[in-house]
């Protein structure tokens, strides 16, 4: 089967998903946001909207209350005026003008609410003038777009990649496609040979980051032919396909772990590890299926008979480090800023998956995730982690950590076979070193945990604290009292 068919095939299950959804009787007991919107876009895109389902969605979304100051206007307004420019319905404009917008300052809603203005013709001046300065405030010299000023979210630098397409297509200005090819040029060096990408920042394993970035590499092909970016849309294609059930649906998180689909959900429950708190599911499948559905018809407009892969090649920058030696990729990220932002320990690949987990997790509300599931020294009696007040470099293969309570050198060793992660602490503070690790691992004796695929030795007893949480699932959280400590990740 074909790339664009492999598209198809997702997108008719999620299409015919929806609309068993909104004949349901329990079709409003539902959280959503943007979801009836997007869900309108998605079936006149296929041509698979009737009236009755489009006077379901229609109707559930002019229920909503659009004076709440929480409104997603943007989202909504986008997906509006998509379904207006696919079907010529005039009578939607009266609910899409004159636009109104939540003004959410992120990066991505920022780009996302000058794309609906260029789209819709509409304030262009205050829309170029509005997304310039984001660019140009928050795309750093390696590509990567910044959410915030603190968050590198995979996930949301592809979604901006996604609304920077859209606005070059609205307005052929070559700054926006400069900052488009310069982030997609970053993104794909992360992408792994399975289509693994979405592990490090806000949104880890969310399907919103797969759909957008899907997209925002049909229009790079579309603008460059090179043939190897196929090659990573087939990548990550493959890498949803798995998740996708018999009904057409497909989880929030790709992560294995959610079996049910929430009204709303708890970020407490461990079933839902992964989401966040805006989080809903009908928002999310919506969009990935919209995002996925104007990939193909880009990629119908162009000649993907030929289809290359990239090769897995060595990166780094001042925040990452990417290692490829024998079997394995190792994915280094600079601690600091959100939790999701940390990779102290590497993100693993091997054999064809990702073995060490990724990081963090909803920080500023009540949820599963805690500082003391970050892999680096953390003080249980002030409960403090030497992240706190700190700053850190990525210097050769180490990361130099400086914090007001104490400093941490840990230096990293790739051998074709094994990680070797040494690590000296400087502090008068009783840190201990965690080595947060999948649940699925075991210790064996003191200083030897087992896993699948690996082996990790210590040099120094190791105890069993507690679990923890990180959109990989549930944690295993090991630590050591020496202030000099040596892990070696043997691989099997």
């Amino acid at each position: 089967m074909n790339l664009i068919n492999k598209i198809d095939v997702i997108c008719a299950g999620i299409s015919s998903f929806l609309r068993e959804w909104s004949l349901s009787p329990d079709f409003t007991r539902y959280r959503t946001f943007y979801g009836e919107t997007f869900s309108l876009a998605l079936m006149a895109l296929r041509g698979e909207l009737n009236e009755r389902i489009r006077g379901l969605l229609f109707n559930a979304y002019l229920q909503k209350n659009r004076n709440d100051p929480e409104f997603h206007w943007e989202f909504n307004n986008y997906a509006l005026n998509e379904y207006y420019r696919i079907t010529n319905d005039k009578d939607i404009l009266k609910y899409l003008l004159p636009l109104r917008f939540k003004n959410t300052p992120c990066t991505n809603w920022t780009m996302l609410r000058c794309s609906t203005k260029f789209a819709a013709g509409k304030d262009l001046a205050a829309a170029h003038k509005e997304a310039r300065k984001k660019i140009n405030s928050m795309q750093k010299a390696s590509g990567l777009i910044l959410d915030e000023r603190k968050v590198k979210s995979f996930q949301y630098h592809s979604f901006s990649l996604a609304m920077l397409a859209e606005i070059f297509e609205n307005t052929g200005d070559s700054f926006y496609l400069d900052s488009f090819v310069q982030g997609i040029e970053f993104i794909r060096k992360f992408i792994l040979p399975n289509g693994d990408f979405n592990y490090i920042g806000r949104g880890q394993y969310q399907s919103f980051g797969y759909g957008a970035l899907v997209y925002a590499l049909s229009r790079a092909f579309q603008y460059s032919g090179d043939d190897t970016i196929p090659g990573d849309m087939v990548r990550l294609v493959g890498f949803i396909e798995p998740f996708q059930r018999k009904d057409g649906s497909l989880p929030l998180v790709l992560n294995g772990i959610e079996s049910s689909i929430p009204a709303a959900v708890d970020v407490t429950d461990p079933s839902f590890t992964g989401w966040y708190p805006y989080n809903n599911y009908f928002d999310y499948l919506p969009f990935i299926g919209f995002f996925l559905g104007k990939a193909a018809a880009v990629l119908r407009d162009c000649d993907v008979s030929q289809i290359r892969y990239s090769e897995q090649i060595p990166y780094r920058d001042r925040d990452f480090i990417k290692v490829k030696n024998g079997a394995y990729i190792a994915v280094l990220s600079r601690p600091g800023g959100y939790w999701t932002n940390d990779m102290a320990i590497p993100y693993l690949f091997y054999k064809n998956k990702s073995v060490l987990p990724s990081y963090g997790g909803e920080q500023f509300q009540n949820s599963l995730y805690h500082v003391s599931g970050l892999p680096l020294p953390y003080c249980e009696k002030i409960k403090t982690s030497i992240r706190s007040f700190s700053k850190s470099f990525l210097i050769s293969d180490s990361i130099l950590l400086l914090s007001l309570l104490g400093i941490m050198w840990r230096r990293i060793h790739f051998t074709s076979d094994a990680i070797i992660i040494a690590t000296t602490l400087y502090s008068i503070v009783p840190f201990r070193h965690l080595c947060p690790l999948p649940d699925s691992c075991v210790l064996r004796g003191k200083r030897t945990i087992e896993g699948a695929g690996f082996i990790v030795e210590s040099d120094s007893d190791l105890t069993f604290e507690y679990y923890r949480y990180s959109a990989s699932g549930r944690l295993k959280v090991f630590s050591s009292k020496k202030r000099k400590h040596t892990l070696t990740i043997r691989l099997l």
